[in-house]
């Protein structure tokens, strides 16, 4: 199972750390925070790239948090 700590800004897959970048962990964050709800790309990009970068930037760095985390894409 996924674990997040927010506190320490770290991330474990089945009891392996993953390694994320800023963007990567801000993006995970907000995801987790809202189970099951859908949430904007607007959203997102605000949240996580702090307003800088579009939804291009978003699909790209989703793409590659979905690698790291194992998840088919």
């Amino acid at each position: 199972p996924l674990r997040i700590s927010r506190e320490r800004r770290e991330v474990s897959v089945d009891g392996q750390a993953v390694a994320l970048t800023r963007v990567e962990f801000e993006l995970l964050a907000a995801l987790s925070a809202r189970p099951g709800a859908a949430l904007t790309r607007l959203s997102l990009v605000q949240s996580a790239l702090d307003g800088e970068g579009d939804e291009r930037t978003l699909d790209v760095h989703i793409s590659r948090l979905r690698k790291k985390l194992g998840v088919a894409g």
